[in-house]
């Protein structure tokens, strides 16, 4: 009988270790979880905050959607801008769009 005791014995501890395994790893997903919620909101926060601004701009006349092309191009490299705007340009005269032309979408 003592024999099932001490065989008994490490298993029990096995089991122990194995909780406080599951109990750490559940706290540290939870936390996990928390400061991904914690980010969302503030990530929510900030898109209206972005909003709040934009609405400001619209109302002294400013053309959001230009803003928005402005900025998104501030963050570009001057090479990447003038390829960019390369590009467009030979759109444009694809189409007939520069130079005073102006054609309609779908009419040829």
């Amino acid at each position: 009988m003592s024999e099932d005791v001490v065989s008994n014995a490490p298993a029990r501890e096995y089991d122990a270790d194995l909780h406080v395994h599951q109990v750490s790893e559940a706290e540290k997903l939870n936390e996990i979880i928390e400061r991904i919620e914690e980010i969302e909101q503030q990530k929510a926060d900030l898109s209206a905050a972005l909003k709040e601004v934009y609405n400001e701009a619209k109302c002294e006349g400013f053309d959001v959607k230009i803003l928005k092309q402005v900025v998104r191009m501030r963050k570009m490299e001057q090479r990447e801008i003038e390829e960019e705007q390369s590009v467009l340009t030979l759109y444009l005269q694809a189409l007939g769009m520069l130079g005073g032309q102006s054609i309609k979408r779908g009419l040829q």
